[in-house]
């Protein structure tokens, strides 16, 4: 139905920022993370992944529609509830260290003495048609010298089909084909299906899963 038009199934992660203590008014997912395209479709298609992270700092703009090529810094290890951080100095002088910095419970720090913007990715998911690691946030603005940025990624996902997307694609307006945020705390599994409702329109649903865990 879709893929005949040449759109690709898209994985979206949210990441809750705040800076300087002010959270955001909202969870931010403005990058495709990963993508199953057209000719990698199946019957039962499985996008299966860890909650580990990476993080990186760019000095290019991005705009709705760009997609993320390349970075300014080394793509390195980042973990959640380790008062960890990204300290970007400058753009030869950065690295992931323990801060003193106020830091979020589940999440970690971006850190910068430069005008940046902050990347972060999975660091491992199985099943996409993309290679890691898997961009799923980047600052919505680039962040401030001298700014705590707080970052918190979100144990859910999000579905969706885009036309012509890809791992790194920036995508910030919504899309008819796209689920609620599927929620992947407590172990949880879940399966969703595209299927025609009633005036024939594409649509999703939640099934029973049936896959291992």
């Amino acid at each position: 139905m879709l893929s005949k038009d040449g759109y690709s199934l898209c994985l979206r992660k949210a990441t809750l920022p705040a800076t300087n203590g002010k959270p955001a008014n909202s969870p931010v997912a403005n990058l495709v993370a990963a993508t199953i395209h057209p000719r990698d479709y199946s019957r039962i298609n499985t996008l299966q992944w860890n909650e580990e992270y990476a993080i990186a700092a760019t000095k290019q703009p991005y705009k709705e529609g760009d997609v993320l090529v390349e970075v300014d810094t080394d793509i390195l290890d980042i973990k959640t509830a380790n008062n960890q951080a990204l300290v970007l100095t400058d753009w030869a002088t950065y690295e992931v260290t323990t801060t003193t910095k106020p830091v979020p419970a589940e999440g970690f720090d971006f850190l910068p003495s430069v005008e940046a913007s902050c990347i972060v990715y999975l660091k491992d998911l199985h099943g996409s048609s993309d290679t890691p690691p898997f961009p799923f946030y980047i600052s919505p603005t680039p962040d401030v010298p001298e700014s705590i940025n707080q970052l918190t990624p979100i144990e859910s996902v999000i579905a969706v089909f885009y036309k012509d997307a890809q791992s790194g694609s920036m995508i910030t307006s919504s899309s008819a084909y796209e689920t609620d945020p599927i929620d992947l705390t407590n172990d949880n599994r879940q399966a969703w299906e595209l299927y025609k409702d009633a005036s024939g329109k594409a649509a999703w649903r939640k099934v029973n899963w049936v896959g291992s865990k």
